[in-house]
């Protein structure tokens, strides 16, 4: 049988040593890019990803920056059980810190969704929310670190939600004005309207008066006409009077 040589020994060793850390647990935030408006609220999911290792239990860290964001609630994953003792369940606001710790029956080995964190946008600005040093993942044996990529967060100015659409051109067009009825009184003979047939002198001088006041003269040209007008009508009734007794 041949010996094993040292190098050879301390090369296994290494390489067993090696095996267990490549099966490290990792993290995710989704979405990775994080856009808001400074008031709006936003969903952060968190997902952990055993690679085959089995994980009994997760402690999530994460960091966000308390100037830009803060935690308004968190919603844990489908059959994940709390664990809320001191160290182990953490919602700092002033320092930027949230730490989140569930275990699961039977362990997980493959993608399983941790929880959903909901963040409140504070103000404009740019940062970004990452897994803190002290995320860890539980196996049998021990616990190994949890890592994963950072996302990026962007806050915009605050969305002015326009105010309600004026009144439509119909409700501001001015209302139509409506003809006024005549309301003179009128003459009737069993029922029917008689309606009186002017003299055709007096029409006449009437239409004259009328053309004369539409043409914008002075009023001295309107007393004038005025003035015709009354001796016109009064030679007419004296001719009809004279008529009337030579008959």
């Amino acid at each position: 049988m041949k010996k094993i040589s040292l190098t050879g020994a301390i090369l296994i060793g290494t390489l067993a040593y090696a095996i267990p850390a490549l099966a490290a647990t990792s993290a995710s935030f989704t979405p990775q890019t994080i856009q808001v408006s400074a008031g709006q609220q936003v969903n952060v999911a968190v997902t952990v990803d055993p690679q085959g290792t089995s994980n009994y239990a997760e402690k999530i860290e994460v960091d966000f920056p308390a100037d830009l964001l803060s935690v308004t609630n968190f919603t844990q994953g489908n059959s994940w059980m709390p664990l809320t003792q001191t160290g182990y369940d953490i919602t700092d606001n002033t320092q930027g810190i949230l730490v989140k710790t569930a275990g699961y029956a039977g362990g997980i080995t493959s993608v399983t969704p941790f929880g959903t964190i909901t963040f409140t946008a504070k103000k404009s600005g740019t940062g970004t929310v990452s897994f803190g040093a002290d995320s860890q993942a539980f196996l049998k044996t021990g616990k190994i670190s949890i890592t994963g990529a950072a996302a990026s967060v962007t806050i915009g100015p605050t969305v002015v939600v326009p105010a309600k659409a004026a009144l439509t051109s119909s409700h501001n067009q001015s209302p139509t004005p409506q003809a006024t009825p005549d309301m003179s009184p009128v003459t009737t003979q069993n029922g029917v309207v008689i309606t009186p047939t002017p003299s055709p002198v007096i029409g006449s001088q009437v239409a004259a008066v009328g053309a004369a006041t539409s043409t914008g003269g002075g009023s001295m040209t309107l007393w004038i006409i005025v003035a015709i007008l009354v001796v016109a009508v009064v030679i007419y009734m004296i001719m009809r009077m004279g008529r009337k007794k030579t008959m």
